[in-house]
């Protein structure tokens, strides 16, 4: 049944993304011909160049917006609306519900960050785009070799919190939603409000992890010599990257729990 919900989940959410990623590329190709081809002195040519340009910049904040959205929307809409009569007389728990819902959006937003790319570098190849690749590959490589282990441990450590943190901010949307459908009016700005009250509270707590742990380490700053910095700093970095990688996973452990508690006992379908 899980393999289902999973099937319906994609092809449900899949038709919008897939209009919303060609819309995108077709805009980026379009954007791609009007730089190569060259129309001096042509004012109606520079005026469709701009006018395409700015809906490529509008459409580069747009997916990830739309995405955002669309995630919100399905969760709300499938769970906690009339829809929701339906889905939870189904065999499947609340925690798998959840997952399903967690998976498939991280998955959609992963998507979405691969299409910003890739139109990106359609947008700026060629004009000696390969050269400038190649030396920022060429730069890495060297700081591989040079910091060996404390760089792949940089990478994996940041790279997981990409991931935890893509899940946590998804989680953050959900438990946000669950909150807000307590309310018996104006749900969705209760949820928008909850959202932001959620969020003022956490940056206030890593402003404040970040204001001691700086603290603490004030008085290193002036006994390391300067030929050490570049030796401490990975190390540095990696130590912020653990405690942010611990409170992302702590945070989304919570919203997790937290949002299947209140679908369990509070739920209160539209």
């Amino acid at each position: 049944m899980l393999g289902k919900l999973f099937k319906h989940e994609f092809k449900a959410t899949g038709r919008h993304f897939i209009i919303i990623y060609s819309v995108f590329f077709l805009i980026t190709l379009f954007n791609k011909l009007f730089l190569e081809i060259s129309v001096p002195s042509n004012r109606f040519f520079s005026y469709f160049q701009n006018i395409f340009m700015i809906f490529y910049v509008i459409m580069c904040a747009a997916i990830f917006i739309i995405t955002s959205v669309l995630v919100v929307y399905r969760f709300y809409k499938n769970l906690m609306c009339d829809e929701g009569y339906l889905m939870f007389t189904l065999p499947v728990t609340i925690e798998e519900h959840i997952i399903v819902k967690m998976i498939t959006s991280f998955v959609w937003m992963v998507l979405s960050t691969i299409t910003f790319f890739i139109s990106i570098l359609i947008l700026v190849s060629g004009h000696g785009f390969e050269d400038t690749l190649s030396q920022i590959f060429d730069l890495i490589r060297e700081v591989s070799t040079y910091f060996q282990s404390q760089f792949t441990v940089f990478v994996l450590i940041y790279l997981c919190i990409l991931i935890v943190g893509t899940l946590y901010n998804i989680l953050q949307y959900y438990f946000a939603l669950s909150i807000g459908q307590l309310v018996g009016k104006h749900r969705i700005l209760a949820s928008i409000g909850a959202y932001f009250a959620i969020n003022f509270v956490i940056q206030n707590i890593i402003g404040f992890l970040f204001i001691f742990t700086n603290a603490l380490n004030l008085e290193s700053y002036y006994l390391i010599d300067e030929s050490e910095i570049t030796e401490n700093i990975f190390e540095y970095l990696n130590t912020f990257g653990l405690i942010a990688l611990a409170l992302n996973i702590a945070l989304a452990v919570f919203f997790f729990f937290a949002t299947k508690i209140i679908l369990t006992k509070k739920l209160n379908l539209d």
